[in-house]
């Protein structure tokens, strides 16, 4: 049965190499879809990734010489991404500060990402993915003027506390991810996959680390890591026959936390802080469909608690629209 496994998913692997393609996605995620307004409400993401092994010779040499942990790399990718993410209390309403819920904050930054792929241990498909964001996190990252523009098109309740953000600060912020995609694939294109993940992040904004696993099952799975929101894709686009694909997923993750700038304040000065939660977890469930170069995924995400006075667990919408070029 594993031999049968590793021919179909080395198969696989084989009819996407002649399709490999540079993959543009836009990203958005938000709370309103499930009528609320607070916590991690707004986030967006735009983002290129290469196509594989089109890379500069530094870039090669760099994830060549890097620790492989165990992966015969075949495959190297680089890409660029912008990405702001919002978040706010739960009354948004109020003009003074509530110290007993977390603080006004929102960060914009751009992404240089590497990516390489190859096998594990002869048998499954691993990725591993090193993430540098370089930005700002205050006044600047115009939370306030997205939120606001926002919720006068949508006729949302105007935000009325964003004076009371955190202050500005540079943020530097790298991840490292790894991911195994186990599964099968029938002679009729129906497959089932497994994806588990392990990330660390390290930065003045978050530090973490995160293990979780992704379940995923449908007709003409694509060769793709899906990990969480906001990265989210890494796409080796689906081979022909057939142009279409279409998938159902459901995933979990949970990890410790370290630091949160959103809720531990700034990191050079004093500033509205609340006490956090040492472990999160997201619980995620959603579906895909593409055709030809065009696809499109959305994901139902629910978060437990992340400080000690949350009022209750949140939930928000991710959707990601990607064309392969």
């Amino acid at each position: 049965m594993k031999a049968q496994i590793a021919t179909l998913l080395a198969s696989a692997a084989v009819m996407c190499a002649a399709e490999d393609k540079s993959t543009l996605s836009f990203t958005v995620e938000n709370d309103s879809f499930f009528g609320t307004d607070r916590y991690y409400t707004h986030g967006f993401r735009l983002q290129y990734m290469h196509k594989p092994n089109d890379v500069p010779g530094w870039t090669s040499s760099l994830l060549t010489n890097l620790p492989t942990l165990g992966m015969e790399v075949e495959k190297m990718r680089v890409g660029f991404a912008l990405g702001q993410e919002l978040y706010t209390p739960a009354n948004i309403s109020r003009r003074t500060l509530n110290e007993n819920d977390r603080p006004y904050g929102a960060w914009l930054h751009g992404s240089i990402i590497f990516r390489r792929a190859g096998m594990l241990a002869d048998t499954f498909p691993v990725m591993d993915e090193f993430e540098l964001d370089l930005g700002l996190v205050g006044s600047e990252a115009l939370g306030e003027d997205t939120q606001t523009w926002w919720h006068r098109v949508t006729s949302y309740a105007e935000p009325r506390g964003w004076g009371h953000q955190l202050a500005t600060e540079p943020a530097v912020q790298l991840y490292f991810n790894r991911s195994v995609q186990m599964g099968f694939r029938t002679e009729n294109y129906w497959g089932l996959d497994i994806v588990p993940h392990a990330r660390i992040a390290l930065g003045n904004v978050y530090v973490f680390g995160e293990v979780g696993t992704l379940f995923r099952a449908g007709y003409n799975l694509p060769s793709e890591y899906t990990i969480s929101p906001m990265e989210s894709f890494s796409t080796h686009p689906s081979y022909d026959p057939p142009k279409w694909s279409a998938y159902l997923f459901a995933g979990a993750d949970g990890r410790v936390v370290g630091r949160n700038l959103f809720l531990d304040g700034n990191t050079f000065e004093d500033s509205h802080s609340v006490d956090k939660e040492l472990f999160v977890a997201d619980l995620r469930a959603g579906g895909a469909v593409r055709y030809g170069p065009l696809e499109v995924v959305a994901s139902a995400v629910h978060r437990t608690r992340e400080f000690d006075l949350q009022i209750e667990d949140e939930h928000f919408l991710s959707i990601t629209f990607q064309f392969h070029f």
